[in-house]
């Protein structure tokens, strides 16, 4: 992890862009980093809608990212 490059990056989105938008790229970046990727993948899941795939659902409704395996395939089809 650089620090320097998320110090960089906070400051740009304080300055740049709203900050929900900017924070929610940041801990992506943040997280994908500490995702071991020969496992797991960080997959962007906020347009899922509800009921589509029962496994990607929690209580509270879908979730914006999700943490997957990488033989994770979304509704049983191979894209």
């Amino acid at each position: 992890m650089d620090y320097l490059y998320y110090q960089r990056k906070i400051n740009d989105v304080i300055i740049k862009c709203p900050i929900e938008a900017g924070i929610e790229i940041l801990v992506y970046n943040l997280l994908d980093e500490c995702i071991g990727m020969d496992e797991h993948a960080l997959v962007d899941i906020n347009r899922v809608r509800k009921d589509q795939d029962s496994r990607l659902s929690t209580e509270a409704g879908i979730s914006d990212i999700a943490v997957l395996s990488n033989d994770f395939v979304f509704k049983g089809k191979c894209w």
